[in-house]
């Protein structure tokens, strides 16, 4: 039985070991797409829109810009204008994306930030060291912001490779934004539905309005869509929310310089404000004070506002843009330099 036992044991032993050397082995995290994997869909996840471009995040994660490039915000390495989209080269697993400005930054699937553009002066993705777990950004004019994976917000300065990242005294946010117009104030929704803001490195205080679910900030206003679907904008440098009358069912909202726009529970849109340069949408250049239908839009997902020009996504990926042409132009991302009263599609 010895000499049997001792058998059993060495045809054992090499299972065994490779048993133990499976186990021991570090699990290895879940590998990130190549850059060579993304780009090529041509389906449209998110928009993000800033003062003269836009940028839209692609369905296999990568990234793609249009318009102004003085300040390098497209990402491509140089400071050329494009009037079509413009693949981000090198960048992928992107899961949020804030232009603003003449900057954009866009979160990672690993949760790090990477930012490029204006006051940074870089025209290629930099890594913003101190920014890790997050979730969702927010660019401002002077300053970006992220929300963190735990409801938690960091705050860095516009070099993107400045000091390090601080920590706003928020722990349960859910969502954040951005204002664009001369007093930068940040802007973040907490779980228990109040609003609060912030100016660079100083504390939060709560805006007196009523709870609210969505929020978006412009050049000159903010808007949120409340709990009971109504819409109220205000002044960031004197808040005093008021309700835009003849709004209700309110999906999506985005507040751009001098003009608004929203998604209704229809899908369809409706935009007001300022029409210089064919901003509403609606085929002319008058301006409307109450929310006037964006004509030929329908089954949208989401709108955003910029400056002169407006952009839609619709469900099937596809975009749509109007408005003006900036000094740059090539805005509208149809390849022209021409301003379009009404949507056209963006040739992605």
């Amino acid at each position: 039985m010895r000499s049997l036992d001792r058998l059993l044991i060495a045809l054992a032993a090499p299972a065994c070991l490779a048993a133990l050397a499976v186990a021991a082995e570090p699990t290895r995290p879940a590998s990130t797409p190549s850059a060579a994997a993304c780009g090529k869909s041509k389906q449209v996840e998110q928009l993000s829109i800033g003062a003269c471009h836009t940028c839209a995040r692609l369905r296999d994660g990568g990234l793609e810009c249009w318009g102004a490039n003085a300040g390098g915000q497209l990402g491509d390495g140089t400071r050329r204008h494009r009037a079509r989209p413009t693949l981000v080269a090198g960048l992928c697993g992107v899961t949020d994306v804030s232009a603003g400005g003449e900057s954009t930054c866009v979160v990672l699937e690993d949760g790090s930030v990477r930012c490029w553009g204006h006051q940074s002066r870089k025209a290629k993705p930099t890594a913003v060291a101190g920014a890790v777990g997050i979730r969702q950004v927010a660019v401002g004019p002077v300053d970006a912001c992220g929300l963190g994976r735990d409801g938690s917000i960091v705050c860095w300065g516009a070099s993107f490779g400045g000091p390090k990242p601080w920590t706003v005294a928020i722990e349960d946010a859910t969502v954040l934004t951005a204002s664009q117009g001369p007093r930068p104030y940040f802007y973040a929704v907490r779980e228990n539905a109040t609003v609060w803001r912030w100016l660079g490195r100083g504390a939060p205080e709560q805006v007196g309005m009523p709870t609210a679910k969505r929020l978006s900030c412009g050049g000159d206003a903010c808007c949120a869509i409340l709990d009971d679907e109504s819409v109220t904008c205000w002044d960031p440098a004197t808040p005093s929310p008021a309700k835009v009358p003849q709004l209700h069912n309110i999906e999506r909202i985005s507040a751009g310089t001098k003009h608004r726009c929203v998604v209704l529970s229809d899908r369809r849109a409706s935009c007001w404000g300022s029409n210089g340069m064919g901003r509403l949408g609606d085929g002319t250049e008058t301006d409307r004070a109450t929310p006037t239908p964006v004509p030929a839009l329908s089954n949208l997902r989401q709108i955003v506002a910029g400056n002169l020009h407006s952009c839609a996504l619709l469900q099937d990926g596809a975009v749509k843009c109007w408005g003006g042409t900036c000094k740059s132009g090539g805005v509208v991302g149809d390849g022209t330099d021409e301003k379009r009263l009404t949507p056209v599609d963006v040739a992605m």
